[in-house]
């Protein structure tokens, strides 16, 4: 309205309305429907025996004015969209002043009232839908009955109708009057849309899951499963890959899916769980200053899936590689540390190795204790520690029975001692664990191998050597 109009619209409407005109200023807000939820639901003929569902909004009232008011519907189901319908109550003093839209979840804006009525007063179950005869233009306030709405409602054809509806309200001319919305009602008709549903449930003991997170690659679509392990997904009708995760689990992915109007596809989930394994909680080396110096440490996979890990180190003096890895099921992974004393001044050093892993817990910190000392303090040490890793030699060999084997740790490490026959084969692990610093003896048994030349493999940490040994029955 232009402003040398506002002067006969205030006398024109006070003698209509033979009361006192009051000035009102009003801040608008944005309202979620408060009932917001499917009352009625029935078979349509008119739209080829497509669904039709009509959500009612009767939440607080929607002041708009001065700012626009905002309305949402929630809708939970998933259509393809081939009709939508409105129905509005609006209270509202000149009605010409007042504009309204409704914006689709995919953001298609279509204006249902523009401008029309003059300055009569409100919309009273004002029913906007394509199939009505008569235009908004061509009715009066309160404008109750069935019309065509400003522009065609069939904008929405063809989307999703799940998601947030946004009803907004505008006020022309806000500094003379406002207006609120009273109530609204969103239909729509189309078919409805396709879903996966099922029941996730732990590998080991097929108790269920719940709280799993079900989602679709991709999309924002997702959804958890209840106390049972239940779950329920509603998609557009296309073609999926469905993704189901859960902490300390290893996820679980589908093959593509074909997903169809109307219509539930069934996919199950068992989700195994790795475990994490180290053979100790912390690691104490010793060094020289000023060298660089390898160790190693075997993380393990006692679980039933695949385990991922990352390190991360809080000191400058210790760098692993790898980074970070996956291990196999009841596989295992060596880690080597690199530890670098070079500017330290002697003395002791506690650092951490941290892993960030998809196992339960999902991190764990190792601390690492360091001593260094000089060159003379290396010379000083207990006599009961070897100086440097060794190999023996073997008591008796040839052999034919067992035969005995010395070797010597300077410092705790992960052993490891194989036996191959003469062509390369590996025919026994004789041991694979952590030992502390200090001299140890192993026991090489004869018993269910035949007569022949074998070699016996050690590592420890960066030492690696090989024994040759004869047996003879």
């Amino acid at each position: 309205m232009p402003p040398f109009a506002l002067k006969h619209r205030f006398a024109s409407r006070r003698i209509a309305m033979s009361r006192p005109f009051i000035l009102i200023l009003l801040w608008a807000a944005t309202a979620p429907c408060l009932f917001s939820s499917p009352l009625i639901r029935h078979r349509d003929s008119v739209l080829d025996s497509a669904d039709r569902v009509t959500y009612v909004c009767r939440g607080v009232p929607v002041p708009f004015g001065v700012q626009t008011g905002t309305a949402v519907i929630r809708v939970p189901d998933m259509f393809d969209i081939n009709d939508v319908d409105v129905i509005l109550s609006i209270e509202h003093t000149w009605d010409s002043d007042v504009s309204v839209s409704l914006i689709s979840p995919w953001q298609t804006v279509v204006y249902l009232i523009q401008n029309v009525g003059s300055n009569g007063d409100n919309f009273t179950d004002t029913y906007l839908n394509d199939d009505a005869i008569y235009p908004l233009s061509s009715g009066i306030a309160p404008f109750t009955g069935s019309f065509l709405p400003s522009q065609s409602l069939s904008g929405f054809n063809r989307e999703s109708g799940q998601g947030e509806w946004r009803l907004m309200l505008e006020d022309d001319y806000p500094s003379t009057d406002n207006g609120s919305l009273i109530a609204w009602t969103l239909i729509l008709g189309g078919r409805i849309g396709s879903a996966v549903s099922g029941r996730v449930t732990a590998f080991e003991n097929s108790q269920p899951l719940a709280g799993a997170l079900i989602s679709v690659l991709g999309t924002s679509y997702s959804t958890l499963s209840d106390v049972s392990g239940r779950y329920i997904l509603t998609v557009p009708p296309d073609t999926y890959m469905v993704q189901c995760s859960f902490a300390g689990r290893c996820a679980e992915y589908t093959d593509t899916l074909i997903c169809v109007f109307d219509d539930t596809l069934t996919q199950d989930f068992v989700l195994a769980q790795p475990v994490f394994s180290l053979p100790y909680s912390s690691m104490n080396l010793m060094a020289c200053k000023d060298i660089i110096m390898m160790d190693s440490l075997k993380l393990a996979n006692g679980g039933d899936c695949s385990l991922t890990y990352e390190t991360a180190t809080q000191t400058d003096w210790l760098a692993v590689l790898p980074r970070g890895d996956t291990i196999g099921a009841g596989d295992s992974s060596l880690i080597r540390l690199f530890i670098s004393t070079m500017g330290m001044e002697p003395g002791d050093y506690i650092g951490s190795l941290e892993f960030a892993h998809n196992a339960a817990g999902g991190r764990y910190s190792i601390p690492i204790f360091l001593c260094v000392l000089t060159p003379s303090g290396m010379a000083e040490l207990p006599a009961h520690l070897p100086p440097g890793f060794s190999l023996g030699e073997g008591y008796p060999n040839p052999f034919n029975a067992a035969s005995r084997i010395r070797f010597a740790l300077p410092r705790s490490a992960e052993v490891r001692c194989d036996l191959f026959n003469a062509v390369g084969q590996k025919v026994r692990t004789l041991t694979e664990e952590w030992m502390e610093a200090g001299n140890h003896e192993l026991l090489l048994d004869g018993a269910g191998l035949t007569s022949g030349i074998y070699f016996l493999r050690m590592s420890a940490g960066e030492f690696r050597d090989v024994r040759r040994f004869v047996l003879q029955k």
